[in-house]
């Protein structure tokens, strides 16, 4: 049986669909990418799980700002926590919003590398 392909409306208003995704997800990344402290929690949890009190030692600041920070990050759905019994352990949420940043980091230290 052959399928017909959708009318021009329904391709328009899918691609309205995604283009509204892909701006959310820009949005997203730039709520981090313009708070260095949640850009430095990224970073950090692309090497490993770590607690609150790890990634503050991790990228110098004090506790109870990466508890903040971490608060904001999964408000955005790109982390979360895992509580083992006192310790809340975080890690990176896989989606487009983490790989679009990931893809802006690397894009950034190539820039970095090649003129530095």
């Amino acid at each position: 049986m052959k399928r017909t392909p959708p009318p021009r409306r329904v391709l328009r208003a899918r691609r309205h669909v995604q283009q509204q995704e892909a701006r959310e997800s820009i949005v997203r990344v730039q709520q981090v990418i313009c708070g260095p402290v949640r850009l430095r929690i990224i970073q950090a949890l692309e090497t490993s799980e770590l607690s609150v009190g790890e990634l503050a030692a991790a990228i110098g600041c004090k506790t109870p700002v990466a508890s903040q920070h971490l608060r904001i990050l999964r408000a955005l759905g790109m982390v979360e926590g895992e509580r083992r019994q006192r310790i809340v352990t975080y890690r990176l949420l896989p989606g487009p919003v983490v790989t679009h940043l990931q893809g802006v980091l690397e894009a950034m230290e190539q820039e970095i590398e090649a003129t530095g």
